[in-house]
């Protein structure tokens, strides 16, 4: 994948998703009875990844090889509440549920994961880079001392989703009960707002009469965006597809309904309604 040669992987479920029973009703608090969490999933990942030598200045190679990359990411998740039923009536037996969902904010950081699973954000910091003069016979490895921070987030939202369809209030003897969901495995890099922080010191001063000042932000430049592609890449190929298998994405989440029940309807005449004014 792009510059990475190896990439080795660790996965932490700290809770799975809940299943909720209950009534769209809130307590006497104001608090909704029926509360439904999403997976608490988080990854950790560390990539080997490298530059090919890249002539700077028309007189340098550049190369940078086997710098390795620590990420950590929370996949986000959130919670929701069941906030309305519009019950069976008449002939009709569905019901059309509302939920309220709050998706929370999803992270991707260089550094890892405690024994929590909790994200640890921590810069990278290595000696790294090999510049070659005078077509190889002359060489400086390591180069450089780096000290990169990345942190992405992709914001968390709050929406009301009717479920579509109406779910059929009674099982089927035969086929059992029906399933009705709304999933949202998020935007995924497409709404990841990318921070990334690179400084990097020379760990030599001249060589041959060359400052090697002036290839400095070239170099740094080329780090940023290896590590921008690192990201990018390790999203689209393996961090994605994995968490969708798991049934989350970035900063995504679902629900599903597999049953309703509805208490038999009473009614109750010649109740005398007081009135509130006076």
């Amino acid at each position: 994948i792009a510059d990475i040669e190896t990439v080795d992987l660790g996965l932490h479920v700290g809770e799975p998703p809940t299943v909720a029973i209950g009534p769209a009703r809130q307590d006497a608090d104001g608090n909704w009875r029926t509360q439904f969490y999403a997976p608490d999933v988080t990854l950790q990942l560390r990539a080997r990844a490298e530059i090919l030598p890249i002539p700077i200045l028309g007189i340098v190679d550049f190369s940078l090889a086997d710098l390795e990359i620590p990420l950590a990411v929370n996949a986000g998740g959130g919670r929701g509440y069941l906030v309305a039923a519009d019950c069976a009536a008449g002939s009709s037996n569905t019901v059309e549920f509302t939920v309220e969902l709050e998706r929370e904010v999803a992270r991707i950081v260089t550094g890892s994961l405690d024994s929590e699973g909790e994200l640890q954000s921590s810069p990278l910091d290595a000696d790294v880079g090999r510049i070659s003069l005078l077509f190889g016979l002359l060489s400086i490895d390591p180069l450089l001392h780096l000290d990169a921070e990345l942190d992405g987030t992709v914001p968390g939202t709050e929406e009301r989703v009717v479920l579509d369809p109406r779910y059929d209030l009674y099982c089927d003897p035969l086929t059992g009960c029906a399933e009705v969901g709304y999933e949202d495995l998020g935007s995924g890099l497409a709404g990841l707002n990318l921070g990334l922080t690179v400084n990097a010191s020379l760990l030599e001063g001249t060589l041959g009469g060359i400052s090697l000042g002036q290839v400095l932000n070239p170099v740094i430049d080329l780090i940023e965006d290896l590590l921008s592609d690192v990201v990018v890449s390790l999203g689209d190929a393996l961090i994605n597809p994995l968490l969708r298998t798991l049934g989350v994405g970035l900063g995504g989440i679902s629900v599903n309904v597999s049953a309703a029940n509805q208490d038999a309807i009473q009614v109750i005449e010649n109740i005398t309604v007081a009135s509130a004014q006076g």
